[in-house]
C-alpha cells in the first residue's frame, strides 16, 4: 500500500472576529450581562447600515448646503436690484444736478444782464445831469409862448420832440411838410461841421436871446446879427431869426453830435397875417 504524498492539504479557514469586548473563548469579559449584545447588536447594525446611513447624512448636508446656496442667491440678486436701483437714483440725481447747473448759470446771465442794464441806466442818468437842461421851467418842452388874446398865432412848432438834421442839410422853416423841407445844404437853418467845430447857417438876421421867446419877443430885439456865431453854436443857445418868406422863428439848440454829425433843433415858427 503506497501512500500519496500528494494528498491535499487543507487550510484552517481564519477565526471569525468578535466585536470588541467579547472573548473569543466563549468566556465573559467585564461587560455587565447583556451589553455585550448591546454591542454587538450596534456593530452590526453599523456594518449592515453604515453606507445607507452615510449616504442620508451626505444627502442632508448637500440638502443644506443647497438651501443655503439658494438663500445667497436670493440675497445677491436682492442686492443686485438695490444696486440697480441706487444706479438709476443716482443717474436721476446727476441729471437733476446738470439742470440745476444750467438754471444756475441762466440765473447768473440773467443777474449779469440786469446789473448792465443798471450800470448803463446809472451812466445815462449822470450823462443827462451833467447836460445843461434846455426846459423852459415856464412853459413845456421850449415851445414860444403864444402870449395873451391879440398874440400872433404859431405857423408850425417842433412839439416835444426836437428836429434832427445831419452835416451838410438844411430845413425850410416856412413849410409845413412833415419832414421840414429838409434839403442839402439849402434851408433857413444850415448844418455843417467845420472840421469838429458845428457850424449853423441862416438867412440873416438873428437876435440872441435868453428865454422862450414869443413873436413880441423876437420883434422888439435890438441887438441884432447878420448869423451865429461858431462860439454861439452849443447846446442851450437860443435865438430869433428871420425864415425866407419874413416869419419870425424861435430857436433853442437841443443837442449837437460831432461824432454823428447831427444838430437837434426845438423850433417855433410864427405866422405872417397873410397866413
Amino acid at each position: 500500500m503506497t501512500t500519496d504524498n500528494h494528498a491535499p492539504v487543507h487550510a484552517h479557514a481564519a477565526p471569525p472576529i468578535d466585536p470588541p469586548g467579547v472573548p473569543t473563548n466563549g468566556a465573559k469579559g467585564d461587560d455587565p450581562p447583556g451589553q455585550a449584545g448591546k454591542r454587538r447588536r450596534v456593530w452590526r447594525f453599523l456594518l449592515d447600515r453604515g453606507t445607507e446611513l452615510l449616504a442620508a447624512v451626505l444627502t442632508l448636508v448637500a440638502a443644506m448646503l443647497g438651501i443655503w446656496g439658494a438663500q445667497l442667491n436670493n440675497e445677491n440678486a436682492e442686492l443686485a436690484a438695490e444696486v440697480d436701483t441706487l444706479e438709476d437714483r443716482g443717474g436721476v440725481l446727476r441729471e437733476d444736478n446738470e439742470s440745476l447747473s444750467e438754471d444756475l448759470a441762466d440765473v447768473s446771465a440773467s443777474r449779469d444782464s440786469w446789473k448792465t442794464r443798471a450800470e448803463d441806466a446809472e451812466e445815462t442818468l449822470a450823462r443827462a445831469e451833467d447836460t445843461p437842461s434846455t426846459t423852459d421851467p415856464t412853459g413845456p418842452e421850449n415851445r414860444g409862448p403864444t402870449g395873451g388874446p391879440g398874440a400872433v398865432p404859431v405857423f408850425r412848432e417842433t412839439g416835444d420832440a426836437p428836429v434832427t438834421i445831419s452835416d451838410d442839410y438844411g430845413i425850410n422853416l416856412d413849410t409845413r411838410d412833415v419832414n421840414w423841407g429838409v434839403s442839402t445844404s439849402s434851408g433857413d437853418l444850415r448844418f455843417w461841421l467845420s472840421g469838429t467845430d458845428p457850424m449853423l447857417g441862416t438867412n440873416g438876421t438873428v437876435a440872441i436871446v435868453d428865454q422862450p421867446a414869443t413873436h413880441e419877443h423876437c420883434e422888439a430885439q435890438t441887438v441884432l446879427q447878420p448869423g451865429i456865431h461858431k462860439e454861439q453854436v452849443v447846446v442851450g443857445q437860443q435865438f430869433c431869426t428871420k425864415t425866407g418868406e419874413g416869419r419870425w422863428a424861435y430857436v433853442n439848440i437841443a443837442g449837437i453830435d460831432t461824432q454823428g454829425g447831427t444838430i437837434s433843433l426845438h423850433i417855433t415858427v410864427y405866422s405872417l397875417d397873410t397866413d
